[in-house]
């Protein structure tokens, strides 16, 4: 309640002094409160126009870093599908190379039970003819 009524005093004292001034000081007084209306009109337009350009400066960016983001994305949907694509081709070179060395050991080991079968041949038949 003191708050308000030293509020209310507060007020009234001003408005006291401002109708002392214009009856005093006159056309001098009042020409200066038109200045600062003035000045303040100027003032706000100018922090309007600060901030018209700040929000458009900012929208810019934003587009900026959505294209960005969506540019960024797209470069790792490319990466993640081109190392998918190498993966199967490594996958697949391995795979044939396994079988290709299992053929050959195959092969080898076929090569190798013939040519031991072909000697116990010839030695059996040459312990014969002895």
């Amino acid at each position: 309640m003191r708050i308000a009524y030293r509020s209310l005093l507060f007020q009234k004292e001003h408005y006291q002094i401002i109708i002392f001034l214009e009856k005093h000081a006159g056309l001098d007084f009042i020409e200066l409160v038109n200045e600062g209306r003035l000045l303040a009109r100027a003032s706000k337009d100018h922090v309007v126009k600060v901030t018209k350009e700040a929000d458009f400066i900012l929208n810019r960016m934003r587009a900026d870093d959505v294209r960005k983001d969506s540019e960024f994305e797209q470069l790792c949907a490319q990466t993640s599908s081109e190392r998918i694509h190498e993966e199967d081709r490594c996958d697949h070179f391995i795979t044939s190379s396994r079988q290709r060395f299992q053929t050959n050991a195959l092969r080898l080991k076929e090569k190798y039970f013939s040519q031991m079968m072909n000697d116990k041949i010839t030695y059996i038949n040459s312990s014969y003819l002895s």
